[in-house]
């Protein structure tokens, strides 16, 4: 469905029901004397009907896919064809994003019909920034000022190049408005960071020299007014110690099986908020 036939849908939908809704006030009587208007009528309304939830499931799934409004871009469904494309686009955008990355979170990329036939991609792209000052992608695109610890998302359409490590960009937009729809965006993101190499470096250096034994169970980014990482830790200390962060302390009983929470600054630079994980929550989440 190109962009022309998506604005007809969603104009056709209300026009179709408008002339039942000037209907409903009319009594009975009228409806008994022009049967077959009211019919054609009824029938239009239904017509709008399934026009108006045509154009919903339309909005919700291409949503963020078109960039200008001469875009002719046709938005497609996937095709098993397309995952050896995807994976290398995707691996390639990485790859070239990756000296302003400090960590991200899985892309979100649709296929996407050019009118000249090409199949190219629309990819969201969320990240922390790991650098502070301005970006340029290419030199056809505007350039974009980054602050380092800052979440950012940016929007891309493009495609893998003939070279091995070539990628086409043919649209840009940092601030895009209508985004592909992804979990990131939510005010708690439920795509877990542990993942992550910079994060897990992070949480390496403050046990580091401590002698207590941890594994992450989730790094959750939360998307506030002031935004930071959420930290779960399981820890076993053998002997028993007080560990701390920040003037902020707890005591590990020796060799116990222990659960921390904790917060890191979205720059990773700084940890807080400690706390040992109660017994009331344990029990409820065993």
């Amino acid at each position: 469905m190109n962009r022309r036939l998506f604005h007809l849908i969603g104009y056709a939908a209300p026009v179709c029901l408008l002339p039942y809704l000037l209907t409903l006030p009319a009594g009975g009587g009228m409806r008994e004397r022009f049967p077959l208007l009211f019919f054609a009528v009824a029938v239009l309304a239904l017509a709008g009907f399934v026009a108006g939830i045509l154009w919903l499931m339309f909005f919700i799934e291409y949503r963020g896919v078109w960039f200008g409004k001469e875009d002719r871009g046709r938005p497609r469904r996937f095709e098993e064809s397309d995952l050896p494309q995807l994976r290398e686009t995707g691996l390639r955008l990485q790859k070239r994003l990756k000296t302003v990355t400090l960590y991200s979170w899985p892309m979100v990329l649709r296929p996407v019909l050019l009118p000249d036939g090409r199949r190219v991609f629309n990819v969201r792209y969320d990240f922390v920034s790991s650098v502070s000052g301005p970006f340029r992608l290419e030199g056809s695109f505007p350039e974009t000022e980054l602050i380092r610890g800052e979440k950012y998302c940016f929007h891309f359409r493009a495609c893998a190049g003939s070279g091995e490590e070539e990628l086409l960009f043919l649209e840009f937009d940092p601030a895009k408005r209508s985004r592909l729809s992804a979990p990131a965006s939510k005010s708690v993101s439920p795509l877990d960071l542990r993942n992550s190499p910079a994060a897990l470096a992070a949480v390496d250096s403050l046990f580091a020299g401590s002698g207590v034994e941890h594994q992450v169970s989730a790094i959750e980014f939360h998307a506030r007014r002031k935004p930071f990482l959420e930290v779960s830790i399981f820890v076993v200390s053998p002997s028993g110690t007080t560990w701390s962060i920040r003037g902020e302390s707890v005591k590990l009983a020796p060799g116990r099986r222990e659960i921390l929470h904790f917060r890191l600054n979205p720059d990773l630079s700084c940890a807080g908020h400690l706390k040992k994980e109660g017994l009331l929550r344990r029990l409820l989440t065993s």
